[in-house]
Order: structure tokens, then sequence, then C-alpha cells
């Protein structure tokens, strides 16, 4: 093969993750810059010799990245859109395989909260012990019961649900379309004090599983989701979106543990019945 075609080739590669790649596909099916054939090293040694390819030891002990005089070598026998849809390419498909990732991940923590289910119910038939508590439910426990007396940031954003609903409705009738999630959590940051990604996202996981909100999917490009860091993944689907859908009324954190309240007594009456 072409040794030129082959550094080309590579510099494609390269342009779109400017970090770093292994320079040789590996034994293991690992895609590199370069084909682990006798042309492919040729055409690796031209490509560093030339300067257009240099070590990227931080990233791995065989990895390269491409330099400044590679990215003008192929900037000018490529147009701009190949260039482009190259880049969106990769990224879709590393995106898709992170989705994948997620969801099988997602998959195991729902298999993993059935069986400790099924423990409980187990353990409750035959040896009349309470159901144990996952690890989850101690943890929060624990935080409620050393935080009970420290607002911190978890408490401020369970606390917040009036100021949610009226900030959704308002932005409702203003354009009548969905807000994005990254609008809701940058809202809540300026108002309640710095919030983690994690303990935002946790919190609308409880309110969209109450009903208060609806969480709606993106739906274009993945390329050109705005701010991704702030979406949800809900099952199969990346939540982009956020609109109040609860019951207009609740406006205080006191309303809202009534409300819950009595939800999880009248769940807990259902139970019984059954069991009984």
């Amino acid at each position: 093969m072409d040794i030129d075609l082959l550094v080309e080739a590579a510099l494609r590669r390269a342009l779109v993750e400017p970090a770093g790649r292994l320079l040789y596909t590996s034994k293991e099916g690992e895609p590199g810059l370069f084909p682990a054939t006798a042309p492919g090293r040729r055409a690796a040694a031209k490509a560093i010799q030339e300067r257009y390819l240099e070590p990227a030891p931080e990233v791995g002990a065989e990895c390269a990245r491409i330099t400044v005089k590679g990215r003008e070598k192929i900037a000018g026998s490529l147009c701009t859109k190949t260039i482009l849809e190259d880049f969106v390419r990769v990224l879709e498909h590393r995106q898709g395989i992170a989705r994948q990732t997620l969801a099988a991940a997602q998959k195991q923590i729902d298999q993993l909260d059935r069986m400790q289910a099924g423990l409980g119910e187990l353990r409750s038939a035959l040896l009349g012990e309470d159901p144990p508590r996952s690890p989850q439910t101690a943890e929060i426990t624990h935080v409620s019961k050393t935080n009970s007396n420290k607002p911190g940031a978890v408490q401020l954003l369970a606390g917040s649900l009036g100021m949610v609903r009226e900030f959704l409705a308002e932005h409702e009738r203003g354009s009548g379309a969905d807000l994005l999630l990254f609008q809701l959590y940058d809202h809540l940051t300026g108002r309640l004090g710095p919030i983690s990604l994690g303990e935002f996202q946790d919190q609308l996981r409880v309110w969209h599983g109450e009903g208060f909100v609806a969480l709606h999917p993106w739906t274009g490009p993945l390329y050109q989701m705005p701010r991704p860091e702030v979406a949800l993944l809900t099952g199969h689907e990346i939540a982009c979106y956020v609109r109040w859908s609860g019951n207009p009324e609740v406006t205080t954190p006191e309303l809202l543990t009534t409300q819950q309240t009595t939800s999880r007594t009248a769940q807990a009456g259902q139970f019984r019945s059954l069991v009984v």
C-alpha cells in the first residue's frame, strides 16, 4: 500500500483525537493510527520523522498525537466539511459506546436491586426478620442524621421544589417550550450556591419519580446537545429537557413532605393488604 496514503489516513484519525491514540492497531483489536504491518510501520516512521506526529506518553507508552505541522498538512489536503464529518462520526461512535455502557450498568443495578428486595422478602418470610436495608438506604439515612442540623446543598436542593415550580412555570409562560436541564441547574446554583452535578441529578430523579417534573429526551444529533454533562440518563434515553407536571399547589417543602408521607403510607397499606 502507498505509504503517503497510510500517512494521510493516520493524520485524519489523529486529527479527531488530538489527545493521542495508539500508534499501531493492537493484537486485541483496539484501533491505532497505523496497521501493525510492515507498510504501516514504515508509514509511522515517516510521519514521526516528518514531525507530523509526536509521542503522547501521558496517554500510553505506544501512543502518538498530531502536531501543528500534521494539522496543517491534513487541512491542506482535505476540505473543511470532510474534516468536520470525520470528527462528528468519531464523536457519535464514542457517545454510542458510552450510552451502551451506561445502559448495561443501569441494567445491572436494577437486577441487584431486585435481588436485594427478594432477599429481604425471603428473610422476612422464613425468619420473621425485617427486610435488610440496601447500602443506598443506609447511606441516605446516615446523611439525614448527620446533617439534620446542618443545612447543606442536598437539603437546600430538596427544599427548593417551590422555587423550581415557579421558575419552570415562568419559562413555560414566556416561551411555551420545555426548559433545558442546564438552565435549571444554572438557576439553582445561582440561587442556592454550589451544587454538584450528582446532587442535582439525584434530586431530579426524585422529583421525576414523585411525578412533579417530566423529563424529555434530546432528539437531535448528540454532538449538538448543549452542556451534555448536565443531561440525565433515563432508561435508554438521554433526558435534556424538563417541564413541571406536578401539583400546582406544591410550593413549600413542608407540603411536599406531607404529600410524600401520605403517598408512602398508602403504598404501605396496599402492600400489607396484598401480603394478608
